[in-house]
């Protein structure tokens, strides 16, 4: 029997594959990703993914760049590898993320999914063209059984 997991991860890498399959376009971004589908690349597109998706998104070949807007503590604690560390919840959140390229993909998580929903709004507000929102978070993350750096 196929787990709802397991189906979402044969949709995603199916996707993945037929978009790979495809030509590139004239501005030379990779085809199949999530940013690149006909119905996101036509203007700024934040969509929450699960973390199996989130999962397959950091194993393809596509450049994306982990926002972890938990505190710098719990961010010790464990985090995706290769993450970057933006405190959400600091006062220097915004300028923060004004140093980041708004058109570059990134991948945005919490612990739960709450404050990461929240930094969406300021993620929207500054711009940004292509968030992923692991709307699940580390909890689910980690319930998954995928891996955290220390």
């Amino acid at each position: 029997m196929l787990t709802r997991s397991t189906l979402a991860s044969a949709s995603i890498l199916a996707a993945l594959a037929l978009g790979a399959c495809s030509e590139k376009t004239g501005d030379n971004k990779a085809p199949g990703t999530i940013f690149e589908s006909p119905a996101l690349a036509q203007g700024p597109s934040i969509r929450n993914v699960s973390v199996e998706e989130a999962s397959v998104l950091l194993q393809s070949d596509a450049p994306l760049t982990v926002i972890d807007v938990r505190t710098a503590q719990e961010f010790a604690q464990g985090h995706i590898e290769g993450a970057i560390n933006l405190d959400a919840l600091s006062e220097d959140f915004e300028k923060q993320l004004a140093k980041l390229n708004k058109d570059k993909p990134y991948l945005v998580h919490c612990r739960s999914g709450r404050r990461s929903a929240a930094a969406l709004e300021t993620l929207r507000k500054a711009k940004f063209s292509r968030v992923a929102h692991m709307d699940e978070g580390l909890v689910a993350w980690t319930k998954a059984g995928l891996p955290l750096a220390q």
